[in-house]
């Protein structure tokens, strides 16, 4: 059930960042207040555990390189960064939000790896991979389908290219039917089937994988989406 709240929380703020961004003429001339929504919501993120998969996937792979890299796509608040820092990674993370970094210094004990740390406030789209270094490992957790369809592939083939030989993804794509959200949101987000999500993964040796289809708080929706941990070849 924590799980399933976690979800929802991370749907409802999503829904929340999607009214701001395409309230074009209103920002223009009366900016929302957008700090009162994402403050509220990053506090709560701050109770949070962090994800069960991506923890379960970092528990598999254990990876021993003493200057291993890691990018956090979507990092949020941080949960999931703190345990790679613990973990030995030098970490990128990434996130759209400024606000999100202001709470990931409220972590306990992520300040005393501010030096294995780089974060970037920035789309998917437009992050600046040439800048970026080869890493060992990316997480995305409930973080890639929010790009538009035509940003989706070439935004995920730079991701792959910076990925080392050798090196891993953990993550998660949404099917089809995860039904949460209404028209005018998915308009801004890329779905998959199971043999698309698949593909996405052909340069990888699949190593974990889990087809998760639970009811949405919803009434009538459902949350389907697929994780996957996948070996670079």
């Amino acid at each position: 059930m924590a799980f399933i709240h976690k979800l929802t929380t991370t749907l409802l703020a999503i829904i929340v960042s999607f009214l701001l961004l395409t309230t074009h003429s209103y920002a223009q001339s009366n900016p929302p207040p957008k700090n009162k929504y994402w403050e509220a919501y990053f506090k709560a993120k701050l109770r949070d555990p962090p994800t069960g998969f991506i923890v379960d996937g970092l528990n598999a792979i254990q990876q021993n390189s003493p200057n291993k890299i890691a990018l956090d796509l979507g990092c949020g608040v941080g949960h999931e960064t703190l345990q790679l820092l613990q973990r030995g990674y030098q970490v990128v993370a990434v996130d759209s939000q400024a606000e999100a970094f202001e709470y990931m210094k409220q972590q306990p004990n992520i300040l005393q790896y501010q030096g294995n740390l780089r974060t970037i406030v920035s789309t998917f789209e437009k992050l600046p991979f040439s800048e970026l270094p080869q890493v060992d490992l990316v997480i995305a957790s409930f973080a890639l389908p929010f790009m538009k369809t035509q940003d989706f592939n070439p935004t995920w083939q730079k991701i792959v290219e910076k990925i080392k030989p050798g090196g891993y993804f953990i993550g998660n794509f949404f099917a089809p039917d995860f039904s949460f959200f209404a028209e005018k949101f998915r308009s801004h987000m890329t779905f998959h089937s199971k043999a698309e999500a698949m593909a996405l993964l052909n340069g990888f040796e699949i190593v974990g994988f889990q087809e998760v289809n639970v009811p949405g708080t919803k009434p009538g929706t459902m949350n389907h989406y697929y994780v996957f941990m996948g070996k670079k070849r």
